[in-house]
């Protein structure tokens, strides 16, 4: 189907429509077919490596065996639903 026959379906269709269904049918369209211009310029904007550096900090003993120990026990010993 060519552009100028989807046209003339478009219009054969819409043409018995009023004033306020014609303005209700703009409306959905917009809403649903145009998209914001500030989505797309965010969506596309690059974030710059090492932005966080020097704000996160971890304590010397994060990775030791007896913290990891504690978190398995946690994990394997401890019940799903915390105690009442």
């Amino acid at each position: 189907m060519t552009a100028i026959e989807l046209k003339s379906r478009v219009y054969q269709q819409i043409a018995h429509l009023d004033e306020a269904q014609l303005e209700k049918l703009y409306e959905l369209l917009d809403q649903e077919f145009v998209t914001p211009t500030t989505k797309s310029s965010q969506a596309t904007k690059k974030r710059p490596l090492g932005n966080m550096k020097d704000k996160i900090w971890m304590t010397d003993d994060w990775n030791s065996d007896e913290v990891n120990q504690e978190i398995a026990q946690l994990f394997n010993e401890g019940s799903v639903f915390p105690k009442e």
